[in-house]
């Protein structure tokens, strides 16, 4: 009996060890998607299920003070910027923001590696996105239009 107390321990033990990071993972996305304004752009800009235009996968990007690494899937097209944030085991809705919303370009740092960060929201702000440099040029034409 006392064999399958202690079997019956371990494996609770085991399922919580399995279960926990999951469970913390899940809960840290949530406060970063509230924190970051990710949220609030998926809220305000939600986007078609289909994206279309010219897509940019992995991209690295911060959106207010969180930053994702590789984890950004970038489109570019007529109508606006489609952003949908995919970190690993995590997910939130994607966001396809207007240009005219792209507002007052600051030259910043993301990852040590010279960046952009621009206010989305106008004329209300609602959080910030960084770029690189190098991906920030490629946005610049859509942003003069």
């Amino acid at each position: 009996m006392t064999g399958l107390v202690i079997g019956l321990v371990v494996l609770a033990g085991v399922a919580v060890l399995v279960v926990l990071p999951f469970l913390l993972s899940h809960l840290l996305y949530r406060v970063f998607g509230r924190t970051s304004g990710l949220n609030r752009l998926a809220e305000r800009y939600p986007a078609p299920p289909q994206p279309a235009g010219e897509a940019h996968r992995k991209e690295w990007v911060a959106v207010g003070k969180v930053y994702y690494r590789r984890d950004a899937d970038i489109w570019l097209t007529a109508e606006g910027l489609r952003l949908w944030v995919r970190p690993f085991l995590g997910k939130y809705a994607p966001a396809l923001i207007p240009w005219s919303e792209f507002r007052d370009p600051q030259p910043t740092v993301l990852a040590l590696r010279p960046a952009v960060r621009l206010s989305v929201g106008n004329p209300l702000l609602i959080t910030t996105v960084t770029f690189s440099r190098q991906f920030y040029e490629q946005l610049e034409p859509y942003l003069s239009r």
